[in-house]
């Protein structure tokens, strides 16, 4: 198990790897809360423009067709976990698979581990920005908590923005959710 210092440590170092290529992007979860403990790094992130990401993942390793990741460093599957992970990277860009390096098809997270840390990358689009901070950066009692506010007011809150019906009333930015709901907002160590 890393230390605190490491974990956030490889995290800055995950940020300015990716900065350049991103639109917004900040470290959210257990960091972004200041818990006591960090055992994962999470991430939201949107990207300026995917074909640049893109190229600039392949200059990270070289990429199959068939989306598998033949690494130019030493990176070891887990086939129980489907995880790649090492040991012996000095950053993220030299570590992580396509997994997480490829731009995501689906809606969920894309995941690996590195130096034995979990990393999780959300991407999202500036419609959806706050949402999907609110979703990952709060505890979990505070993130059941606000659903339950919006579910007694008729609505539906969930990482792609808070809804009435199918009409998406609020998702931008977090205080926009919070006063949607009717709620006053608080700082992410808050909650």
């Amino acid at each position: 198990m890393k230390n605190n210092e490491e974990v956030e440590k490889l995290a800055r170092k995950i940020i300015s790897e990716l900065k350049p290529f991103c639109k917004k992007i900040k470290i959210v979860g257990s960091i972004g809360r200041h818990e006591k403990k960090h055992v994962d790094i999470d991430i939201v992130l949107i990207p300026k423009d995917r074909k640049k990401l893109e190229d600039f993942m392949k200059t990270r390793g070289k990429f199959l067709q068939g989306g598998e990741h033949e690494s130019t460093w030493k990176v070891k599957y887990e086939q129980k976990t489907g995880n790649f992970l090492t040991n012996s990277a000095p950053d993220l860009a030299r570590a992580i698979d396509k997994k997480i390096y490829s731009l995501p098809r689906s809606r969920s997270p894309k995941r690996g581990r590195v130096k034995g840390i979990q990393i999780e990358l959300y991407y999202t689009n500036e419609k959806e920005w706050g949402a999907e901070l609110l979703a990952y950066s709060s505890s979990k009692g505070s993130a059941i908590g606000l659903r339950v506010i919006a579910k007694k007011k008729g609505l539906h809150l969930t990482q792609h923005g808070l809804f009435k019906g199918k009409k998406r009333i609020a998702g931008k930015t977090e205080k926009e959710i919070y006063r949607a709901l009717g709620r006053k907002y608080k700082k992410l160590e808050d909650r």
